[in-house]
């Protein structure tokens, strides 16, 4: 049971999990683990990062699966996390 990110919710990275197996991404059985230790790491660093990091999550989450396999998919939410000075995330 991790504590990092204070009250944030890192469920969303089973949703993610599972739209990821729907859209048939390379190494989708994995994302949601993942996705959860990315969460902790972001956390580790700060709460505003790992805020940051559910909020690239639930936009990923939210890609229609072309745009989810599409170059750069959710940009905006992903400079933000980076202009925060986050660790460096790729899915």
């Amino acid at each position: 049971d991790s504590t990092t990110g204070g009250g944030l919710d890192p469920s969303v990275c089973a949703t993610y999990g599972d739209h990821a197996v729907k859209c048939q991404v390379p190494y989708a059985e994995y994302t949601t683990d993942y996705c959860y230790g990315n969460f902790d790491y972001q956390g580790y660093t700060s709460e505003e990062c790992a805020a940051a990091f559910l909020d690239y999550v639930v936009c990923l989450s939210a890609l229609s699966c072309p745009e989810l396999g599409g170059d750069a998919p959710c940009q905006a939410e992903l400079d933000a996390l980076m202009a925060l000075g986050c660790p460096t995330v790729e899915f």
